[in-house]
């Protein structure tokens, strides 16, 4: 399966906002995660990749997209408009009713609560001590 993985950042010391893509082949999503976890982490040295995630403290995981091939029409993914100055914020991973049938969209949460309920926030898939 081919998986692109969507990510968001804040860095909050230059009030700013970003976002990136990865794109990776895993016979199943969570070896896709763990594969996606490990390419960030390598990046994230001091300096690596002209110093891209150096001031990042928080990366989270928006959504992860998987199909078995590309598809032969385009497909609008990752579309996201909002308000810098109050972060309201509308996003959508996969536009679902333009997507065939072999594509799926998935989001990313924290552990299951105890009761095995849903958790209300998510916390950051990647929190660097900085």
């Amino acid at each position: 399966m081919k998986y692109i993985a969507n990510f968001s950042f804040d860095i909050e010391s230059k009030n700013e906002h970003g976002s990136f893509s990865m794109v990776a082949s895993a016979p199943d999503p969570d070896d896709a995660v763990e594969k996606f976890k490990k390419k960030i982490l390598k990046n994230a040295k001091k300096g690596a990749n002209g110093g891209m995630f150096d001031d990042i403290e928080e990366i989270y995981f928006d959504s992860l997209i998987e199909m078995d091939k590309a598809p032969d029409n385009p497909v609008i993914m990752n579309f996201k408009s909002g308000h810098f100055d109050d972060m309201g914020w509308g996003e959508i991973s996969l536009d679902l009713a333009d997507a065939p049938d072999d594509m799926a969209c998935y989001g990313w949460a924290d552990e299951e609560t105890e009761d095995g309920s849903e958790p209300e926030t998510t916390g950051p898939f990647i929190k660097f001590n900085k």
